[in-house]
């Protein structure tokens, strides 16, 4: 009697332990085919990269602007200064270039007698010494100055403060941009002959400065 119930108490424990090891074979299993499942981008994650990929500029855009009373549209292509670290749009039939260190140009192709200087100003710009020297430029055109009360481009572009001067047969005014969350500090200055109003071609463009 001994014998047989010893008999059985050693099958009960192979079996037993049996069980426990297709157990632990099916948990190592289970686990090995989470970790080969690739993990899902979470929607913060995947709403970041359509930003970045919204970041990206086309090499050209149609533009749109005011011009004497009509609204004109023309095409935009994009260009970098390496000088200053921004990128804008240009509009076709007008040259951009590096002029010297901190300032760009661009320039009318049919006219350059109309043209803007860009200068990116710094982070801590003092708007007080940026007037002055503005003021200084402009009295080169005229000892008379004005100063303008246009507060905006476009809704836009916004002016610290913007200036004018003129003569016989110039015209130049210089624009104090803010800084926007995509756009450095500016000062533009826009030259022209003055019996030409046009400046907002000039302006469309410096609304499409980004940094880099």
């Amino acid at each position: 009697m001994q014998k047989y119930l010893l008999i059985l108490l050693t099958a009960f424990m192979l079996t037993a332990c049996g069980t426990t090891q297709e157990n632990s074979k099916s948990d190592d299993s289970s686990q090995s085919t989470s970790d080969q499942v690739p993990k899902e981008k979470s929607p913060e994650e995947s709403s970041d990269t359509s930003s970045d990929e919204q970041t990206i500029r086309l090499p050209e855009q149609m533009m749109t602007y005011e011009n004497e009373g009509m609204q004109e549209e023309k095409m935009g292509f994009l260009k970098t200064s390496e000088n200053q670290k921004y990128s804008l749009y240009v509009l076709e039939g007008y040259t951009f270039t590096e002029e010297e260190p901190r300032k760009d140009v661009i320039y009318y192709d049919a006219n350059d007698a109309l043209w803007m200087r860009i200068e990116v100003l710094p982070d801590n710009v003092d708007w007080d010494k940026v007037e002055q020297e503005a003021i200084k430029g402009l009295e080169a055109v005229s000892a008379d100055v004005q100063t303008n009360s246009v507060t905006s481009y476009n809704e836009d572009l916004s002016f610290h403060s913007v200036y004018s001067a003129s003569n016989d047969k110039d015209r130049t005014t210089s624009y104090l941009v803010k800084a926007s969350d995509k756009r450095p500090a500016m000062r533009l200055t826009i030259f022209t002959p003055v019996e030409t109003e046009n400046v907002n071609a000039f302006l469309e463009m410096a609304r499409s400065i980004e940094n880099l």
